[in-house]
């Protein structure tokens, strides 16, 4: 059972915004996780839940959020000394919410926030714009360290410039390195295998894809007898991590059960089963 309960944050080492591959590093470093590890997250799900661990472990609180909409908001980040939080859009498909912590977290470790919805621009008019292609890329270079990917005999196999990615090859490194097939091909026109022709041309294609699999999901929401539970659903929104707090300190008396209630936004009686849930009790 993980019961962890999540400490002050600890904030990877001060980078700048020159070198995002070097920022990708410090990130995955400070995070603690391998890529033997992140191996076995081919499951989607999984690879989602493992990444959040790992950001509650390292003190970030990490939340989602509801009834918004992607194109508006695929994340947040709101930086402080201690809690920082991460918020990504409940409604967003799978593997683009694992994009989303990820480069909320690169703001988090340039010590900013950010609102960001990350639509790609080849053309950045503004310093702001910049920052959140710099925030991608980094997210980037965490998730798919270079030399890691660059080593994959099917990307070595190919020559610079390549044109013709197929469905297998990056539904394989989608799932390896638990992202997206168009984040994989984005990271592989930063590393040069690939043109940014092919890679606009991809994307829409892909673009239709993810419209398609939220309809979908919220559909499976609808048809498995109204979803998940409410506790789940609430922990999922609040974050494990804040709920375990929260749970903890009521736990010790540091507050009282009214309080208790009050942050987690629940009637009094309702108390035990969302601790149960944050903290993988419940039946």
């Amino acid at each position: 059972m993980d019961d962890h309960v999540p400490t002050s944050w600890k904030p990877a080492s001060p980078v700048g915004t020159e070198d995002a591959e070097r920022l990708g590093s410090v990130m995955r470093s400070a995070l603690g996780v391998t890529l033997k590890e992140q191996g076995t997250w081919s499951d989607k799900y999984r690879a989602l839940g493992g990444w959040i661990r790992a950001l509650e472990e390292n003190g970030v609180l990490v939340i989602q959020t509801e009834k918004i909409s992607v194109q508006e908001m695929r994340g947040f980040s709101i930086y402080a000394d201690e809690f920082p939080v991460i918020a990504v859009n409940g409604g967003d498909f799978v593997r683009g919410k694992v994009f989303s912590l990820l480069h909320e977290y690169a703001h988090l470790t340039l010590r900013q926030s950010g609102l960001c919805d990350q639509e790609a621009t080849s053309r950045p008019q503004t310093q702001e714009d910049r920052l959140e292609i710099f925030c991608n890329q980094a997210a980037a270079a965490a998730l798919m360290p270079a030399e890691s990917l660059l080593s994959e005999p099917t990307v070595d196999a190919k020559p610079s410039r390549y044109e013709d990615w197929d469905a297998a090859t990056l539904d394989y490194l989608s799932r390896k390195y638990g992202v997206s097939e168009e984040a994989v091909l984005r990271r592989l026109l930063t590393l040069g295998k690939t043109t940014l022709s092919y890679y606009q041309r991809r994307r829409r294609e892909y673009l239709a894809l993810y419209e398609k699999e939220r309809v979908q999901q919220k559909d499976a929401q609808k048809d498995s007898q109204g979803g998940p539970g409410y506790y789940r659903v609430r922990v999922r929104n609040l974050g494990k991590g804040y709920v375990r707090m929260v749970s903890h300190a009521y736990a010790r008396d540091a507050i009282d059960m009214l309080e208790a209630a009050t942050y987690l936004g629940v009637k009094v009686q309702h108390l035990k089963k969302i601790a149960d849930e944050a903290f993988g009790r419940a039946s």
